[in-house]
């Protein structure tokens, strides 16, 4: 897996899926477990105009993509996860068949540019 399939994976799995996974529960009812804050949001969506849920649709949208970028960057290292001079750096590798591949190589397209060219 090259980082470009890695980068195009996770938008698709987490991305894609969160944004489907969060409409579809704040626009049913569904169990029997429900918690007050979600009926509340249920309730809320559904009252809104097909408008407004266009609107919240769009915010989701941008509120994933805009967390899944800033993973990217700090799996990069250009969003720093610890403070001072003397930081670590992360490693992200895809393991298959005994081959190891780095995917976010400081040498090669950033991560978080690659995300940024899907869009």
């Amino acid at each position: 897996m090259q980082p470009e399939q890695f980068v195009s994976a996770l938008k698709q799995v987490v991305e894609d899926n969160s944004i489907d996974d969060v409409l579809i529960n704040i626009s049913k009812l569904s169990g029997t477990k429900i918690d007050h804050r979600l009926k509340y949001l249920i309730s809320w969506h559904n009252d809104l105009d097909i408008e407004g849920q266009q609107c919240v649709k769009e915010i989701i949208k941008e509120a994933v993509s805009t967390t899944l970028f800033g993973l990217f960057c700090v799996f990069d290292g250009v969003r720093a996860i610890e403070d001072g001079p003397n930081r670590g750096s992360l490693e992200l590798y895809y393991v298959k068949d005994g081959n190891k591949l780095l995917l976010n190589d400081i040498n090669e397209e950033f991560l978080h540019d690659i995300y940024k060219s899907l869009e």
